[in-house]
């Protein structure tokens, strides 16, 4: 008994010592009186070993570890988030991680295209799902042409452009109706357009005589019931949802080609631009200057927040680079080398989230000139792993051999929408062998003319026997 005792006192009076290892034992916040630790019984405590939690995490060894558990039960952590924190750099969340990331990969290794779908003349040059109807896709052409394509159902409707100068730059479904949608086009409007045929309201207009003045983003943010659009000058405008305007602000020194808003703080805006930056605001105080500034090479086609938590922030060039930023101080993460140059007449291509994992989904552009990039490139459909940056898998399928654009997958994961041309994809997992069904249907059974023509052959056969 009197080594236990000698044993507890050093080890609560170890904090005063400097450079003693045992420092760090005590998870507890408070100091326990040598009277309540004398009164304590003494409880065995097994030594077991553990593929989450080693003790190379803590800087102890394991006899210090069984003399002070023994004197003072109290102080082992009894809190699964303890457990978590002390584990040695998250196994367990990493492991779940990995797990979570593989089934969904394994989920997109098996997809192939379930429906396509060739409405417009120009191509495609936006799209978006429904954000609660996981069957419902709004797509926008270079002739200002909006169609609204329901996979489960026929039914679908259509809205035809002014041409050539009303090309869709930016497309949002209306959250509180979903048969309206709103628009932002080169030919200098904001506008909302109902697919019920009821006519268009116009919210803002440039004079685009031009094309060269007109709104090139857009995005709705229902819960602040607002709506944010930016334009060819560096202009962003910030309106309600029934086209008041609060505010009108150059927040960039070129053309603003993407607004969003955070899914995790509805204050936070994020905005892009063709000046090489993305730039990060607080919409409730907007006369002070930005909270943050990312710096690119070259200019900036897109910047989402993740859809899993919010906290990761991608960004895609007009060259060759996807740059992951993480939050709260937004910094660089990842930087990938992947070929998506511009071409003028090409829709830009813009890296997307996986909406259950943090993975990016972005098409591929084969550049010779990237020494990344071998010859033999596929024009493929890639998914990185945003953490480190590893390509998980590439989806390409024979037939499918234009240049993809546009890439976006519905809240539930489980279709994949694709833009390459004039053409809509739409891509799923071969569930009960569907894939197979459908190329039963395509094999079509012989004709009268092809029965005449075995019967032919044969006959032939039979005279050459003869002679």
């Amino acid at each position: 008994m009197p080594s236990k005792k000698t044993n507890v006192k050093t080890n609560l009076k170890t904090p005063e010592r400097k450079g003693n290892e045992n420092d760090n034992e005590s998870d507890s916040d408070f100091e326990i009186p040598l009277r309540q630790i004398k009164r304590k019984k003494t409880i065995p405590v097994k030594q077991e070993t553990s593929p989450y939690f080693s003790n190379e995490g803590n800087n102890c060894s394991a006899e210090t570890v069984s003399n002070y558990s023994s004197a003072t039960c109290s102080l082992q952590p009894k809190n699964i988030v303890h457990y978590l924190c002390n584990a040695k750099k998250n196994v367990i969340l990493n492991q779940y991680r990995e797990t979570f990331r593989s089934l969904v990969i394994k989920d997109i290794r098996n997809f192939f295209v379930y429906r396509c779908n060739s409405p417009f003349s120009r191509r495609v040059t936006c799209l978006t799902w429904h954000p609660y109807n996981s069957n419902v896709l709004a797509v926008g052409s270079k002739s200002g042409d909006l169609f609204l394509w329901n996979i489960s159902d026929e039914d679908n409707k259509f809205i035809h452009g002014s041409g050539p100068d009303g090309t869709i730059k930016a497309l949002k479904f209306d959250d509180l109706n979903p048969t309206r949608v709103y628009t932002a086009s080169v030919n200098g409007t904001v506008c909302v357009q109902d697919f019920l045929g009821k006519a268009s309201k116009v919210f803002l207009t440039i004079d685009s005589s031009r094309y060269q003045d007109y709104y090139s983003s857009l995005d709705v943010c229902t819960p602040n019931r607002t709506i944010v659009v930016g334009d060819t000058k560096g202009y962003v405008t910030m309106m309600t949802l029934d086209g008041q305007e609060i505010w009108t602000s150059r927040l960039h020194k070129q053309k603003v080609t993407h607004t969003e808003f955070s899914p995790r703080e509805n204050w936070l805006l994020a905005t892009a631009s063709l000046d090489r930056t993305v730039r990060m605001w607080d919409i409730r105080n907007m006369k002070n200057s930005y909270l943050e500034v990312l710096q690119h090479h070259k200019p900036v086609n897109s910047a989402y927040f993740s859809s899993t938590d919010g906290v990761r922030l991608l960004t895609t060039d007009q060259h060759s680079q996807l740059r992951v930023y993480r939050g709260p101080l937004w910094t660089l993460e990842n930087v990938i080398i992947h070929p998506h140059r511009q071409f003028q007449h090409l829709t830009s291509i813009k890296a997307q989230w996986h909406p259950l994992e943090d993975i990016i989904v972005v098409s591929r552009y084969p550049d010779p000139s990237l020494k990344d990039c071998a010859g033999n490139d596929l024009r493929a459909i890639d998914f990185f792993d945003a953490e480190s940056g590893s390509l998980l898998y590439q989806l390409f399928r024979l037939g499918v051999s234009g240049i993809v654009s546009l890439n976006a997958f519905n809240h539930l994961g489980e279709y994949l929408a694709s833009g390459m041309g004039m053409t809509i994809l739409i891509w799923r997992t071969d569930h009960g062998g569907i894939q197979e069904k459908l190329n039963k249907r395509i094999t079509r059974p012989k004709t009268n003319d092809q029965t005449s023509q075995d019967s032919k052959s044969k006959r032939l056969r039979r005279n050459c026997k003869k002679l």
